[in-house]
């Protein structure tokens, strides 16, 4: 049922609002009563454990009413199950028997919140038209988080990480209901921090940044809805794949290596093919074209690596792509390859997906030595995990994510979630510098697109 509920308001200010229409409708009255739930106790920057259940009472069918809310001070949200008139959201549904569940989100820092129940027309689109027929306050205390992680309560919405000489960047996208003080109406907002407390807004644009990437002078290239877009200080940006998107289309993947940017360009079919700059975009280069290629990867030494599965090779070039040869493994790779990425030093980490319907083993981790060329490989059982979504790496050991749980290299791949961090929808993992602990990006159980960043993962 959780799938059909959506976040409605999420801060101070910031509501549902409706108007009526000029019908021969009796003149709506109401009641709003709380059956359960008042006072309850959650963590802060959380949804609270216990839904809210209102009672109504009305001289209208339930099915011509809904019930809108919003905090009275502070950032927090009202979710319900939605209902929608003229293919807009206009409020949470009431069931038959005039009642309603309410789920609750928590201010990161007040200790007392108010939350304000409304109840509504279902024909209103505006506040100022329409005025509540009846309002009901719901209180609520917050209490700090246990355990040994950190909420970062500034970020809402937080889809893409990347860190650059000590300063981390995120891209906050405001989608559906979902908004954040800093960049309401905005499709991207880039912000920084240096220390994870205090985050400062570079820019909002009218565009969906669907990735980024920084050079080592720190300007920036990003795979936008607008095409590949340059930016030297993360507030201005200008179009430099005219040349190249006119005749193909969209880039699919991007990839940083110094001051050349190589382009991704297809899913798997005609056209396929990657493209090279050295100048910012005024010319682009084809490097490498076929109609099967998996990610392109650079590793720590300079070496370009792809897998062509039209011709089930591994290539690598030395060059930047100007020449490309066939690499031979030393050991034999079972499945479709899914994914490659740098490794530990000098070395390539190779995820394969070997689910066929016979094999235990579902997704096989290999990591090549480039140096030595020796490969190793740690198989996943289904009894361990069926689909890797996410692999880092940090002082020689291996992070990875799978099914919601994060198993270490270390610790004979067991999983490291401790008790006291039990995240609903973890969905990716980040190091950074300035830390010595894992992080990962975490989406609220109750979110349709809320992302969290929690610190101080490993103990």
């Amino acid at each position: 049922m959780l799938k059909n509920f959506l976040l409605i308001s999420l801060f101070s200010g910031l509501m549902i609002v409706f108007s009526c229409k000029s019908d021969d409708q009796p003149i709506p009255t109401g009641e709003l009563q709380i059956i359960s739930g008042n006072n309850q106790i959650g963590i802060k920057g959380e949804y609270l454990t216990q839904p809210v259940i209102i009672k109504v009472q009305s001289n209208l069918p339930p099915e011509d009413i809904v019930l809108s809310g919003f905090p009275s001070d502070g950032y927090g949200g009202v979710m319900g199950e939605i209902s929608t008139t003229n293919d807009m959201y206009s409020g949470f549904l009431i069931d038959e028997n005039y009642e309603a569940e309410l789920y609750l989100w928590l201010d990161c820092e007040l200790e007392k919140q108010t939350f304000e129940i409304s109840l509504r027309t279902k024909s209103c689109i505006t506040r100022e038209e329409c005025p509540s027929i009846a309002s009901i306050e719901v209180n609520t205390r917050g209490s700090e988080p246990k355990g040994s992680w950190k909420l970062q309560c500034e970020l809402v919405n937080i889809y893409h990480i990347e860190e650059h000489n000590g300063i981390t960047y995120a891209l906050s996208g405001n989608t559906y209901n979902i908004y954040t003080p800093s960049a309401v109406g905005s499709k991207s907002s880039l912000l920084t921090t240096s220390d994870f407390e205090t985050w400062d807004l570079i820019g909002e644009y009218d565009f969906q940044i669907t990735e980024f990437n920084i050079n080592t002078d720190g300007s920036m290239i990003a795979n936008t809805s607008e095409g590949i877009l340059y930016s030297s200080d993360g507030i201005s940006w200008s179009s430099i794949d005219h040349e190249i998107r006119e005749p193909i289309g969209f880039a699919s993947d991007l990839l940083i290596e110094d001051s050349v940017y190589f382009a991704m360009f297809g899913f798997g079919g005609v056209g396929d093919a990657i493209y090279r700059t050295r100048d910012n975009g005024d010319n682009w280069q084809l490097v490498y074209e076929s109609t099967g290629f998996t990610n392109l990867t650079r590793t720590q030494n300079g070496d370009l690596f792809l897998f062509d599965a039209d011709q089930n090779e591994f290539l690598r070039s030395s060059n930047s792509g100007n020449n490309w040869e066939v690499f031979d493994m030393p050991g034999s790779i079972y499945g479709d390859i899914e994914k490659m990425l740098p490794g530990i030093g000098n070395s390539l980490l190779i995820l394969s997906d070997a689910t066929d319907g016979f094999s235990e083993v579902d997704q096989t981790l290999y990591s090549l030595d480039l140096g030595s060329n020796q490969i190793e490989s740690f198989p996943f059982t289904s009894g361990l995990s069926s689909t890797i979504s996410d692999i880092v790496t940090k002082d020689g050991v291996i992070y990875v994510l799978s099914d919601n749980t994060i198993y270490s290299s270390s610790n004979d791949w067991e999983k490291i979630n401790g008790p006291e961090l039990s995240l609903p929808n973890i969905n990716g993992l980040y190091l950074f510098s300035q830390f010595d602990d894992l992080h990962v990006v975490s989406q609220n159980q109750f979110f349709l697109h809320g992302y969290k960043v929690y610190a101080n993962f490993i103990d």
